[in-house]
C-alpha cells in the first residue's frame, strides 16, 4: 500500500473560477427560465378562467383585429405553413377591391402560430394554440430585463430581482385572453433589442450590436407601432450624444453600423415597411442623424457639420409627419389632439378630426392615474426617488439614457394606454441600475424581496376574478356565434357584407364571406371607408346607407350592431358625448329601433336576421344586438 496524499483534490472538490462562473450563469439562466414559464402559465390560466373565454370554439370569441389576424393565420395553415396563393391580392378583406396582406399588415406572428399549430398543436383548436404561443412569447420580456440589468452593472441577484419585479407588474399582462395581438411578439423583440444594445454599449462586441439590430428589424416588421417606440428611443439617444459629444472608438463606430444595417434592410425589403415609407419616417431620420453623430471623426468642424445635418434631418422628418405628410400621420394627429386637450376627449367631437376620433378609443385611450397605479405600482415612485438621491453620481451614460427613456415612456403610456408595457419593461431595468449604484449597506436582499412580494400581491389582486373587457357584456359572444353560424348556413358564398369593422371580421374569419371594413387603420383607404360608413349611419338616411352599399361597395347585405354602432362608435361618428337622441330621420334612428314594425319596413331593405335577446341590461330588460338586411330594389 502506498502513502495517501493529504493534499485536497482541487478539481474534484472545488470547481475553478471558470467553472464557478459557468455554474452561476446556468443557475441564473434556470431561474429566468422558471420566471418565463411561470409568467406564461399565469397568462394562460387567467385567460381560461374567464367565464366568457371559450377554449373549445373560436366562433363568438373573435372579432375586430384578432378575428382579422385569425383569418390570415387560418389561410397560412391551409397553405401548409406557406404563403397563400392570393396573399398579395386577397378579395375578401376590403371588398370590392383586393388587399395586399403583406403590404398592408405587418405579418409575422401569424406564420409562427401556423407553424406552432402544425408541429406542436397537439390537436388543440387553432385559437387555443395561438393563446399558448402568445403567452410564451410575451413572457420573453423577462430575459430582456435580465440581460439589460446585467449590462447596467447590476449583480446577478439584483438582475434576478428586477426580472422577478417585471414578472409581477400588471402592466406586462394587459393582453391576457386576447388572441393574436401584435405586441405579444413584437414588443419582446424590441425589449431584447434594447437589452442587447445596452450590452453592446458596455462590452463593445460586434455580435451584440448585430443582435440588437436584428431584433429591432424583426420587431419593426411585426408591428407598425414599433416605429413610435423606436422614435422615442432615438430621441433619447440623440439627446445623449448631444450631452456627451465625445467621438466613439473604432469598435463602437463599426458596431453602430452593424446595428443600423438590419433595420435598414427590413425597411427596404419588408412589404409592409416599404408601404408605410419607414425609411422616410422621423425614426429613420433620427437614426441617420445618430449614425452620423456617432461615426464622425474628432475634428470640431466636422463634428459641428455632423451635428447640424444629423439632428436637422430627424427634425425635418418629424415635422413632415406632424404636418400629415407621412405614413403614420394619423397617429401623430391623435397624439397632437391628446396633448392639445390634456388627454380628455372634448365634448364637441367636431373639435378633433375623424382620424383622431377613430384612434382615440379602446387601447388608444388615455391612461388614468388609477390605471397607472394598478399597472406600475410603486415602481415609478422608487425610481424617481433613487434618481433624485443619486443625481450627482449619474453620468451621461447608459443608465442615464435608460432613465430618460423610462420617463419618456411614462408620457407615452399616459397618451396611449396600450403602451404601458414600455415602462413595465424599462422601470425594473432602471431600478436595477440605480440600486447597483447605492451604498453597499442599502443593497440588502430583504427590502428587494419584500418590494417584489408586495407587487406580487398587487398582481394577485389585479388578476383575482379577472374578466377581459374584450368579451363583455355577457352574452355578446353567444350573439356573435349565432350570427356567424346563420351567415355561414344561409348566405351564398359570394355574398359581400357591409358592417362595422368590429363584427365584420368575425364574419370574415368564420364564414369567409367578403367584408368591406377592416379594423387596421394604417392606410388612408381603410380610414376613409370607416368615415363614409359612420357618416352615412349617424348623419345620413337609410337611403344613404343603401347607396353606399350598392353603388360604392357593391354589397348585397348590410349588418347593424346596436352595441358597436350605438355605444362604441357614437363619438367617432360625430355625435356629442351628451347627445341623448339620434339625429331625426337618420339611419341610426331607424336601425337602433326595437320596434318590429320599424325594422321590418325600411324601404330598400329586407330584414333577414335579427339576433335573439340573450343579453340583459342592468335593469333586466332584453337587449338584442344584430340586424342583418338584404338590400332590395326600392319600389
Amino acid at each position: 500500500m502506498g502513502t495517501e496524499s493529504t493534499q485536497p483534490e482541487q478539481s474534484a472538490v472545488e470547481p475553478g473560477p471558470p467553472a464557478r462562473r459557468l455554474l452561476r450563469s446556468a443557475s441564473s439562466g434556470f431561474v429566468v427560465l422558471l420566471l418565463v414559464l411561470a409568467s406564461a402559465t399565469v397568462r394562460v390560466r387567467t385567460a381560461l378562467a374567464d367565464p366568457e373565454f371559450d377554449a373549445v370554439e373560436a366562433r363568438g370569441l373573435l372579432k375586430s383585429d384578432p378575428a382579422l389576424l385569425f383569418y390570415v393565420t387560418e389561410r397560412i395553415v391551409e397553405a401548409g405553413g406557406g404563403v397563400p396563393d392570393d396573399f398579395r391580392a386577397d378579395p375578401r378583406i376590403q371588398h370590392p377591391e383586393t388587399t395586399d396582406i403583406a403590404a398592408e399588415f405587418t405579418v409575422g406572428q401569424e406564420f409562427l402560430t401556423a407553424w406552432f399549430h402544425a408541429t406542436l398543436g397537439g390537436g388543440r383548436p387553432l385559437h387555443l394554440n395561438a393563446l399558448l404561443l402568445a403567452a410564451l412569447l410575451a413572457s420573453l420580456v423577462l430575459p430582456a430585463v435580465w440581460i439589460g440589468a446585467r449590462a447596467l452593472g447590476a449583480s446577478r441577484w439584483l438582475a434576478l430581482l428586477a426580472t422577478a419585479l417585471a414578472a409581477v407588474l400588471p402592466a406586462n399582462y394587459r393582453t391576457i385572453g386576447f388572441i393574436l395581438v401584435r405586441e405579444d411578439l413584437a414588443f419582446p423583440l424590441f425589449a431584447l433589442h434594447v437589452a442587447f444594445g445596452l450590452r453592446a454599449a458596455r462590452a463593445r462586441r460586434g455580435v451584440d450590436f448585430l443582435a440588437s439590430g436584428g431584433l429591432l428589424a424583426a420587431a419593426l416588421a411585426t408591428w407598425h407601432a414599433l416605429a413610435f417606440f423606436l422614435l422615442l428611443e432615438l430621441l433619447v439617444l440623440v439627446a445623449w450624444r448631444l450631452v456627451d459629444p465625445r467621438p466613439l472608438g473604432a469598435a463602437a463606430r463599426r458596431g453602430l453600423l452593424a446595428l443600423a444595417l438590419p433595420p435598414l434592410g427590413a425597411a427596404l425589403l419588408v412589404p409592409a415597411l416599404r408601404a408605410s415609407d419607414l425609411v422616410f419616417s422621423p425614426a429613420f431620420g433620427l437614426a441617420a442623424g445618430l449614425v452620423v453623430l456617432g461615426c464622425r471623426g474628432g475634428s470640431p468642424r466636422r463634428g459641428s457639420v455632423a451635428l447640424a445635418s444629423g439632428f436637422g434631418l430627424g427634425l425635418a422628418l418629424l415635422l413632415r409627419a406632424a404636418l400629415g405628410s407621412g405614413g403614420h400621420d394619423h397617429v401623430f394627429e391623435v397624439l397632437v389632439a391628446k396633448l392639445a386637450h390634456g388627454g380628455v376627449l372634448p365634448a364637441d367631437p367636431a373639435r378633433i378630426s375623424f382620424d383622431a376620433r377613430l384612434l382615440w378609443q379602446g387601447p388608444f385611450a388615455t391612461l388614468t392615474l388609477r390605471e397607472a397605479s394598478w399597472f406600475l405600482g410603486l415602481v415609478p415612485v422608487l425610481v424617481v426617488g433613487l434618481a433624485a438621491l443619486l443625481r450627482r453620481r449619474l453620468e451621461a451614460g447608459a443608465l442615464a439614457a435608460v432613465l430618460a427613456f423610462a420617463a419618456a415612456s411614462l408620457v407615452m403610456a399616459w397618451l396611449v394606454q396600450r403602451t404601458a408595457l414600455l415602462p413595465g419593461f424599462l422601470l425594473p431595468l432602471a431600478l436595477a441600475g440605480l440600486v447597483a449604484r447605492v451604498d453597499t449597506s442599502l443593497k440588502s436582499g430583504i427590502p428587494g424581496v419584500g418590494f417584489v412580494l408586495a407587487h406580487a400581491f398587487l398582481l394577485s389582486a389585479y388578476l383575482r376574478d379577472f374578466q377581459s373587457p374584450w368579451y363583455q357584456p355577457p352574452g355578446r359572444n353567444a350573439e356573435i356565434r349565432a350570427l356567424v353560424r346563420w351567415v355561414e348556413a344561409e348566405l351564398p358564398s359570394e355574398a359581400a357584407i357591409l358592417g362595422d369593422f368590429m363584427n365584420s371580421t368575425a364574419i370574415l374569419a368564420h364564414t369567409r364571406r367578403a367584408i368591406v371594413l377592416q379594423p387596421k387603420y394604417e392606410t388612408e383607404r381603410s380610414r376613409r371607408r370607416a368615415e363614409d360608413f359612420l357618416t352615412a349611419y349617424f348623419h345620413g338616411t337609410p337611403a344613404d346607407v343603401r347607396r353606399l352599399a350598392t353603388e360604392r361597395f357593391d354589397c348585397g347585405y348590410v349588418l347593424f350592431d346596436r352595441y358597436t354602432l350605438g355605444y362604441l362608435s357614437r363619438y367617432t361618428g360625430g355625435l356629442a358625448v351628451d347627445a341623448r337622441a339620434w339625429p331625426p330621420g337618420s339611419a341610426a334612428e331607424t336601425f337602433q329601433s326595437v320596434e318590429a314594425d320599424v325594422l321590418e319596413n325600411v324601404p330598400g331593405f329586407e330584414l333577414v336576421y335579427r339576433s335573439p335577446t340573450t343579453i340583459r341590461q342592468s335593469n333586466g330588460a332584453p337587449y338584442d344586438l344584430f340586424r342583418l338586411y338584404r338590400v332590395t330594389d326600392v319600389r
